[in-house]
């Protein structure tokens, strides 16, 4: 083939790079620890917080362990103010983030609807909505990189980073702006629409994958690039796996092919350690895990330094169904003398998946509350209770599902949980005048 001109080369590669800047750019997530700079902090139990962040130099902390109740009466006026949640945040009503920046990493329940008006929102954990789901502005934008939960619907107009995993009950809804799913993202939705952009992974580093369960449409001023594929319940079952396509898809868009699809991740969200109620030299292991249907391999490692482990247990896993599994299991103690850290190791086909580390020697202390899930139904707790504590099991919606109070003088304690309480993930609070403990068990 002859090579074009220099002139004529120069006039295409600018092209080519015009092309993809169509596409737009994705968000750069914001990140704080929320260790320092903080103008005010909240610890302990707050109820009804009242604050306006007015200046750039405001930044509001919610420390660990803090727990936010009532109504949320927040609001940040400034582009550069700051608000960091690393406690739980529990509230009844609407919340908004007018500007600035708002980072997530605990854990944050919304009573009614999450609107983002302006600024940024980042979920570094667990993001759990009763209402809609509204990225309201243009300018505005918001950044998953773990699991949000929305009963209604997902309204985005402006711009959304999904390196997580969403779930939707009714419609997903992009009016303008840019979605970019990372390698690991996924979204599950009733309803999908999409009216921007979708940009997926570079070939090679995963697939943006979108399960819908009813109807999709993309139209003509959307486009598709990058690995991506939208696995439709409803024909037509061939890729893209969308009803309704009058949209334009870039020439290296790469569908990932949607029966193929679901073997490729695995994602723990919660990892613990108890000691056997039957033998004390047996240590009880539970997780909570997020996995595609697949095969999967599952370790459990030790270190000294957290930096070279080693596998005490391993066992192969099939995942029948995309959803979460209550993993649990046994290894001795004899198996932890001179280790100082374990970890739990999940690899699929697409590579490793890590628990955060527990450290064995202040297991007990970091962890008071052991809690998991048996037969039956039947919530096990071993702890040491103080006066007036309480059990608490919430739905991903927010809605309280069972209540008990603790007895102080027994330190392990049983409860069955209801027979009509629909399957699915729910969270645990032991709720004390020390604190708050919070679990997450899966019911089946």
């Amino acid at each position: 083939m002859e090579k074009l001109p220099q002139t004529y080369a120069l006039v295409f590669l600018f092209f080519l790079f015009s092309f993809y800047q169509s596409f737009g750019q994705c968000v750069t997530c914001g990140s704080d620890a929320g260790t320092s700079g903080c103008t005010i902090t909240l610890s302990g139990a707050v109820s009804n917080p009242t604050y306006t962040l007015n200046s750039s130099s405001d930044k509001l902390c919610i420390a660990a362990g803090a727990t936010i109740t009532g109504n949320w009466n927040i609001t940040i006026t400034d582009p550069g103010a700051m608000i960091v949640n690393n406690g739980s945040i529990d509230v009844d009503n609407n919340v908004e983030v007018e500007d600035g920046l708002f980072i997530n990493n605990g854990e944050l329940s919304v009573g009614g609807d999450l609107e983002i008006s302006g600024g940024q929102m980042v979920n570094y954990n667990l993001l759990t909505v009763s209402g809609d789901f509204n990225l309201s502005d243009p300018d505005a934008e918001f950044c998953n990189q773990d699991s949000i939960n929305i009963s209604n619907d997902a309204l985005l107009s402006g711009d959304f980073l999904n390196g997580g995993v969403l779930v939707v009950d009714n419609t997903f809804r992009q009016d303008t702006g840019n979605i970019c799913v990372e390698a690991v993202g996924k979204v599950y939705t009733m309803d999908f629409e999409v009216n921007g952009n979708i940009i997926g992974p570079s070939p090679g580093d995963g697939c943006a994958y979108f399960d819908v369960s009813s109807s999709s449409t993309v139209d003509a001023s959307g486009s598709l690039t990058g690995m991506i594929d939208f696995c439709d319940q409803t024909p037509p079952l061939t890729s893209p796996y969308i009803d309704v396509f009058t949209g334009s898809i870039d020439t290296n868009v790469m569908y990932c092919g949607c029966l193929t699809l679901l073997s490729l991740e695995a994602r723990i969200l919660e990892f613990s350690l108890s000691n056997s109620e039957e033998d004390q030299n047996i240590l009880g292991l539970a997780a909570s895990i997020l996995m595609d249907r697949g095969s999967y391999h599952l370790f459990v490692e030790v270190s000294k330094d957290d930096k070279t482990y080693y596998k005490i247990h391993s066992e192969s896993l099939k995942q029948e169904s995309s959803g979460l599994n209550n993993w649990s299991s046994q290894t001795s103690l004899s198996k932890l003398v001179g280790f100082k850290w374990i970890r739990l190791v999940v690899a699929g086909s697409s590579g490793k998946t890590f628990s955060k580390p527990i450290s064995i020697k202040d297991l007990q202390s970091q962890n008071p509350y052991q809690v998991w899930l048996s037969a039956s139904r039947i919530l096990r707790i071993r702890a040491d209770v103080s006066p007036s504590s309480r059990l608490r099991v919430l739905g991903m919606n927010g809605k309280k599902v069972f209540e008990s109070w603790l007895n102080t003088e027994e330190f392990s304690q049983s409860f069955q949980l209801p027979k009509h309480i629909p399957s699915g993930l729910y969270q645990v609070y032991i709720l004390s005048p020390h604190g708050q403990s919070t679990h997450r068990i899966w019911l089946k």
